[in-house]
């Protein structure tokens, strides 16, 4: 496409379209499930064997460390996918 004599470049657009996952990003996309595996296995271990309140109270610590390092996850997920994304034009992240 051309715009008064300007070239607009479609390309990281159109490479996008058939982008591959790394085996790194696989990797870090495994244990961001991992993480969710453990913490369902636990809150539904804790939900099991006791009533709600007393649930809440233990899970309570327990989740707030889980989201925190979620969270820091997500940001190292996310950091490297834009560098490896930027490294191959779109082809790879």
């Amino acid at each position: 496409m051309e715009t008064k004599g300007i070239k607009i470049s479609k390309e990281h657009a159109a490479n996008v379209l058939d982008i591959k996952i790394s085996d790194e990003t696989k990797s870090l996309l495994l244990c961001k499930a991992m993480l969710l595996d453990v913490y369902d296995n636990v809150s539904n271990i804790v939900n099991d064997q006791y009533d709600k309140d007393s649930s809440n109270k233990m899970m309570g610590n327990f989740e707030e460390k889980f989201f925190g390092l979620n969270e820091e996850l997500v940001k190292i997920i996310g950091a490297f996918i834009d560098t490896k994304s930027i490294e191959s034009c779109n082809k790879m992240m």
